[in-house]
């Protein structure tokens, strides 16, 4: 069960060298909230980055039009965690890796009725 929950919530024109959230060690959920039109560009920068996390998204979480160093939308390293229900990817751009999501040494990646459309790397 996550110990931390992000709902009904807006996360836009963020613009920076880092992510919107940096998340380290948690288990977070998010639900019905949207994350668009933001521009991180640091070295890792995305719009969610994630180290040794265990990541929930459902109920209508949408990613739109993020720019990002790594993963447009979503950049998980190190032994985590991601679950997917419901969740819309559009428009999200990565300038190194990873249009819409970047994984690496992710532990679990269940992904259901989420809509992935027009995200580039």
């Amino acid at each position: 069960m996550p110990n931390s929950l992000i709902t009904n919530s807006t996360f836009q024109l963020v613009n920076g060298i880092d992510s919107v959230l940096a998340l380290d060690t948690v288990q977070l959920e998010i639900r019905t909230t949207t994350f668009h039109n933001n521009r991180l560009l640091g070295v890792y920068a995305s719009t969610v980055r994630a180290k040794t996390t265990t990541l929930f998204l459902s109920d209508q979480v949408t990613f739109r039009n993020n720019i990002a160093q790594t993963g447009g939308a979503i950049y998980m390293t190190d032994a985590s965690s991601i679950y997917s229900y419901g969740t819309e990817f559009k428009g999200n751009q990565a300038l190194q890796h990873g249009g819409a999501i970047m994984l690496n040494d992710a532990l679990t990646v269940e992904i259901e009725k989420t809509t992935f459309d027009n995200n580039s790397a």
